[in-house]
């Protein structure tokens, strides 16, 4: 709760005043509308019995009417100016219907992508040994898209993601964006423009969502029709990082990068 009230206090202090905050609680106890209550931006809420990141987004996802939509973490936070740069950014880009940003760690430090190529155009091809702007690492929590985008292509797949009822448990953001593309969107990312996150490379993190994570994008390669060539060089990737790990004597990193792996490679093969 104190993740969310600290995303909510950052939206009370942004510098742009036009949106809305629609918040799905799927929390098993009480205490997500008195919470809300302390904040005074434009806001609704709903009660959700059932389990599920896609599921819950899904139900703000499909009435959300802004120009200009986000689907962020309740354990991220926007820097003050953040809204009134995305809509100028927007306003200055017409011909552009997403926008990706660079997360980063409360120190500041790039997290997603952790070394971050140049600005310029997302490709749909999912990544090898060599770093590329990259739809399969965009986050939902860095993403901004035009309101046209939901329209055409719908909703998340609520099979996929943390809470769905398969063992796929990522992908959903990462559909959603591969399938805006296939529709003709076009997707910019901007690492001058920056969100805030909680620090994902914690060793109890990484420990506890490696492996399901790695099943989901496994399965999201077969979804996608990626071939083995594109299966061997997302592997090969992780390989590579175990084998470089190793020689750093780096033994926990190495658990990461094979379990990273193996999961790619049962989440394709569906085994």
């Amino acid at each position: 709760m104190a993740e969310l009230d600290n995303f909510l206090a950052h939206l009370d202090g942004q510098t742009f005043r036009d949106f809305e905050v629609l918040v799905v609680d799927q929390n098993s106890g009480p205490g997500v509308p008195e919470l809300l209550a302390r904040h005074s931006f434009p806001q609704q809420y709903f009660r959700s019995q059932q389990r599920g990141a896609a599921r819950g987004r899904n139900i703000a996802l499909q009435i959300a009417q802004g120009d200009i939509l986000a689907i962020p973490d309740d354990d991220c936070w926007y820097p003050p100016n953040l809204l009134e740069t995305i809509a100028k950014w927007f306003d200055d880009h017409p011909e552009i219907d997403m926008l990706c940003i660079l997360e980063c760690n409360p120190e500041g430090e790039p997290m997603v992508p952790q070394n971050p190529p140049p600005a310029g155009f997302f490709t749909d091809q999912p990544l090898g040994f060599r770093m590329k702007r990259s739809a399969w690492w965009a986050q939902s929590s860095m993403v901004f898209m035009r309101r046209k985008v939901r329209d055409a292509i719908g909703l998340l797949n609520e099979s996929l993601g943390v809470g769905s009822d398969t063992k796929y448990q990522s992908g959903e953001e990462t559909d959603y964006f591969l399938r805006a593309m296939q529709a003709g969107s076009s997707m910019w990312f901007e690492p001058s423009i920056k969100v805030f996150h909680v620090e994902l490379r914690t060793p109890e993190r990484q420990a506890k969502s490696t492996y399901p994570y790695s099943v989901g994008a496994g399965y999201l390669l077969r979804l996608h029709h990626c071939g083995l060539a594109q299966l061997l060089a997302v592997v090969s990737r992780s390989l590579g990082g175990a084998a470089i790990s190793a020689c750093r004597g780096q033994m926990r990193h190495v658990s990461i990068y094979l379990q990273r792996a193996q999961g790619i490679f049962i989440g394709y093969f569906g085994l």
